[in-house]
Formats: structure tokens, C-alpha cells, sequence
């Protein structure tokens, strides 16, 4: 029992209660369910970092406080006069916005279109993911004793990807097979496609695609071949393939009707548009490096010069002119150097806005942003600096609205600033990854384990 006169002085009496937040970025909610109501608070347009405000309750009242951030995980905060506190610090924790079970570990990099990412797992299967709303498509495959070892490449929805001497093409927003090549494997061939696949429009038949890849090797005899298909109604018809003296390495890419077709330590290249059904393709010429060439070459901006870049196994990268009339020895733009040692296995991801090629050194674990902006062959940073290491890295660095991603094989998850190369932030997944990330409209997907993670970018 509360006398009247009691009851009444305490309906006058507030308590202060102070909450301290972390960040600027940090959105506060009170709600106080008695009275049915909600304030919002965030912090002054011109506070950097932590903050605090001061709210006032009731002694019988409880107030809740909860805290968002995106891209962190919400926090709620209890208050009651009998806990006999008057102060609460809100701190968030990184943490994924949802993870979706993929029944296998990723194999290569996940590719992300629309409202959906695609990853290939070692099962092997075709995993496709609704970002919207978490339904998870499964697309089998027929050879499970097989797996895929290059990326997929996407082409207006549809990705196309290699197993087991077959290419297949999906519809990655419905998960239907579009077509597959050839009906059967043939004995000797089961290497069709492992290197990587290029899809185009044909130059001269606007109603046929033109699809790119290699063996790597010939059936009894060396050397390896570039397979080229023509695909007109989701039928596929095979061109005359090109024999070469080298195994294909790398995924081959077209820039300006040449096809540039990585062979151990060549660069062959050819009229991309020269084959035909009974006729391999024209060779334009044959560029060699210092190293076996093991990811794409990818198109840039050096300087004021349209190029194509080759990265080798011995630590070079080559911008080659893209001009394919221009002399051998004017071929040659610059080169930049990653160290002795140093060789990627994975194509530089490419930011033109930025004039910039960033290169994942996976033995050395180390990120470097390669400066394309001239023809010095400039190293803008390297990500750690003073020879440290992030440890071994499962695939590419990736490209986001407000850094650079990395994950290491052990888990750990980095954002780097893309301007100076320094750490922005890190976080511990205390999971292993299997394969490199992906960044994709302000989310970033993580393969991890038999898992894909998804991260909202949030804030800086």
C-alpha cells in the first residue's frame, strides 16, 4: 500500500539516465510502452564519433532503448529504477544481415545479378540465391564426382560455367538450363572449359552469340585448343577449333574483335570474329612474359591508352596496347612489378573511375592497388604495409561503395580504404572461406564454409 500523498510526490519525481553511443552512424529508438510512445534520436549534424543524451523517467516506468546501425547488429537496453543505473553505453557489433545454408562449400567467387547471387559448390550444384527473400534454387548437375574450377561468367542474366568437359548455360534468374555442350563427354576432352569462358555478340550475326573457351590439351597430340561455339536459339553449333602449341591457362576475353587467349606463358591473340565453321581463327600475334598466365586478361584506361593487362605467376603485370596494329616494340605500354615471387592467381578487379587495378597476391596475402592513371607503373599502396601479411587469400579483392574487401582463408573479413590503402576495419568470422567475395550493391557476400554470408555496408 502507497499512501495518496506519497504516490502523488513520486508521480513528480524523474530520474535521469544517460546513454552513451558509440558512433555518430548509431540510430537510437525510446519507446516507452506504458505511455504507447517512440522518439527517435540521432546525433548532430556535426559530432564525429561517440555521443550521448540524457532521457528522464518515472520510477515505476521502464523504458526501452534500442540501437541500429546498418550493417551491425541491433542492441536493446532496459531501463529500470530498481537496477539503480543512471548511465548505459551502446556499442554495436558487426555482424551478417542474414546467412543462407548452401549445403557445400563455394568453389570459385559467387556472382551476384538483380536481386540474386549465384554460387557453384563442390557438390558440384548451382546455388541460387534470392537476396529479397532468402528462397535458395538449387540447380543439379550430372557429374558429382567432378567439380568446377573457373568462375561464372554472366552475359544479359545468363551465366555460363564449364564441368566435367561440358559448358552449360543457365538462366540465373529462374534457374532453368538454357542448353549444354557437347550431349556427352568425349574421352579426352573432360578439360573443356576449366580455364575460364568469354561470351559475346557475334560482329557480324546480331541474332548468335559467340562463346570462348579452351582445352588444355589436344586429343594424342600436345598442346591445347581454342573451342569457339555459335549459339542462335539456345542451340549451340561448334566452329572449327584452333589448335595451339601451349595448354590454355586463363579465361580468354575479347576487346576490339581480338581475342586475347592465355597459353602457359603467351599471350595469343586473334580475329575474334575470323572463325568459322570449317576455318580456326586468323592469328593476329603472339606476346610472351616471364611467367605462366593462370586468370583472364582484363580491358583498361593506362594513361591516355586503351590497353589490355596481363598478370603472370612471377610477380609482373603487363599493360599490352590494345591497338592490335601497333608494332612489337611499341606493344608494350609499362609494367608494375607486385615482387619476386609474388604472382596472381586471380584477375585484378578493375575500377575505371578510380584508374586503378586492385591485384590479391593469395600466397603472400597482401593487396595491391596498382595506379593506372599514367605509364610509370606506379604502386599506389599495398594492403598490409611493411611486408605484413593478411594471410593465404581464397580469391580477388572486391570493389564496394565505401571500400575495398578481402577475406582470408581464415576468416577474417577486411574493409580498406580504396584512396590511401589503409584499414578502415576488420572483422573475425571465426569461420574458414573457401573462395573470394563479391560486393554488390551495398552488400557484401561471403562463401564461408557451406555457407553464403551477406553484410550490409553500412556506414563508414
Amino acid at each position: 500500500f502507497i499512501a495518496p500523498d506519497v504516490k502523488q510526490m513520486l508521480d513528480t519525481v524523474e530520474l535521469p539516465y544517460t546513454v552513451v553511443v558509440d558512433d555518430d552512424a548509431t540510430r537510437i529508438t525510446v519507446e516507452r510502452p506504458e505511455a504507447g510512445t517512440k522518439v527517435d534520436y540521432e546525433a548532430e549534424a556535426d559530432t564525429d564519433g561517440s555521443w550521448s543524451f540524457t532521457l528522464a523517467y518515472k520510477p515505476g516506468e521502464t523504458v526501452v532503448v534500442r540501437a541500429s546501425r546498418t550493417g551491425f547488429r541491433d542492441e536493446r537496453l532496459s531501463i529500470r529504477a530498481e537496477r539503480k543505473q543512471i548511465e548505459g553505453k551502446v556499442e554495436l557489433t558487426r555482424a551478417p544481415k542474414w546467412q543462407r545454408d548452401l549445403g557445400a562449400r563455394a568453389v570459385v567467387p559467387p556472382v551476384a545479378i538483380g536481386n540474386k547471387v549465384a554460387v557453384l559448390t563442390e557438390k558440384p550444384e548451382l546455388k541460387l540465391i534470392d537476396t529479397d527473400k532468402g528462397n535458395v534454387t538449387t540447380v543439379m548437375f550430372p557429374n558429382v564426382m567432378r567439380r568446377f574450377e573457373a568462375p561464372i561468367f554472366v552475359r544479359s542474366g545468363v551465366g555460363y560455367m564449364a564441368i566435367a568437359g561440358q559448358l552449360y548455360a543457365v538462366d540465373l534468374r529462374t534457374g532453368k538450363r538454357k542448353w549444354h555442350y557437347p550431349e556427352k563427354t568425349d574421352f579426352g576432352s573432360d578439360d573443356l572449359g576449366t580455364s575460364g569462358i568469354w561470351v559475346q555478340q557475334h560482329p557480324q550475326k546480331l541474332d548468335e552469340l559467340l562463346v570462348y573457351t579452351g582445352t588444355q590439351k589436344q586429343i594424342g597430340l600436345g598442346g591445347g585448343a581454342v573451342v569457339a561455339l555459335g549459339i542462335r536459339d539456345n542451340q549451340p553449333t561448334p566452329y572449327e577449333p584452333t589448335a595451339v602449341r601451349w595448354s590454355i591457362t586463363g579465361a580468354p576475353i575479347a576487346h576490339r574483335n581480338v581475342l586475347y587467349v592465355p597459353a602457359g606463358t603467351h599471350v595469343l591473340t586473334f580475329v575474334a570474329d575470323s572463325v568459322g565453321l570449317r576455318s580456326p581463327l586468323e592469328e593476329r600475334y603472339t606476346h610472351q612474359v616471364a611467367g605462366e598466365i593462370l586468370c583472364a586478361p582484363f580491358p583498361a584506361r593506362v594513361g591516355d591508352r586503351d590497353a589490355v593487362l596481363i598478370t603472370d605467376s612471377t610477380g609482373w603485370v603487363v599493360a599490352l596496347d590494345a591497338d592490335p596494329g601497333v608494332s612489337a616494340r611499341d606493344r608494350v605500354i609499362t609494367t608494375w612489378v607486385l615482387g619476386e615471387g609474388s604472382g596472381a592467381r586471380f584477375t585484378p578487379t578493375y575500377d575505371p573511375d578510380a584508374r586503378r587495378a586492385y591485384v590479391a597476391l593469395a600466397d603472400k596475402g597482401r593487396i595491391m592497388a596498382l595506379d593506372l592513371s599514367n605509364t610509370e607503373g606506379r604502386i599506389a599502396w599495398t594492403f598490409p604495409a611493411d611486408a605484413g601479411s593478411l594471410g593465404a587469400l581464397p580469391g580477388p579483392p572486391a570493389i564496394g561503395r565505401l571500400g575495398i574487401y578481402s577475406v582470408n582463408e581464415k576468416g577474417d573479413l577486411y574493409c580498406i580504404d580504396a584512396a590511401s590503402g589503409e584499414k578502415r576495419w576488420s572483422l573475425p568470422l571465426n569461420i574458414t572461406t573457401t573462395a573470394g567475395l563479391i560486393a554488390h550493391d551495398g552488400s557484401i557476400f561471403v562463401p564461408a564454409k557451406a555457407s553464403l554470408l551477406c553484410f550490409e555496408e553500412g556506414e563508414p
